[in-house]
């Protein structure tokens, strides 16, 4: 089985707790996960590319894998430009769709529609998984 993880974070980025899930799932994932073959995207460097919404065409790619698995929720729209077999997204915050700064409305419009599309979906916690079971209802006009 052939799994990609596509990583929020860029390869060199200053470790934050993001980066830390990132890079502790993938490692963990590498110990526990025999019979796996197992590989991860960094979102580009370059500051034109890195964008969220430039990476969506240029920075990730399915290489055939049978299952990807997006680190954080923002990545969910590439579902619209990559169908991977199987999709899973991890969760972590949804405040941007209650207080977007103009950069997130860009990444955020697609992302509700987008986790509806998912095959799953990982929640960091119980008050996310609530709130994520309502975004069908969210919109910027609200």
């Amino acid at each position: 089985m052939r799994v990609i993880q596509w990583n929020g974070s860029r390869r060199n980025q200053t470790m934050s707790g993001f980066k830390r899930y990132e890079d502790e799932l993938y490692e963990n994932m590498k110990i526990q996960g025999k019979g796996i073959e197992l590989s991860r995207v960094y979102r580009p460097s370059n500051p034109i590319t890195g964008n969220t919404v430039a990476s969506w065409f240029l920075g990730y790619t399915t290489v055939d894998a049978d299952i990807v698995h997006a680190t954080i929720q923002t990545l969910a729209p590439v579902i619209y430009i990559r169908k991977p077999r199987r999709f899973v997204v991890t969760v972590l915050d949804l405040i941007p769709l209650l207080y977007p700064s103009i950069s997130e409305r860009l990444q955020w419009i697609p992302t509700p529609g987008a986790l509806r599309k998912v095959d799953g979906i990982i929640a960091i916690s119980d008050f996310t998984k609530k709130e994520d079971s309502k975004t069908t209802t969210y919109s910027f006009d609200q």
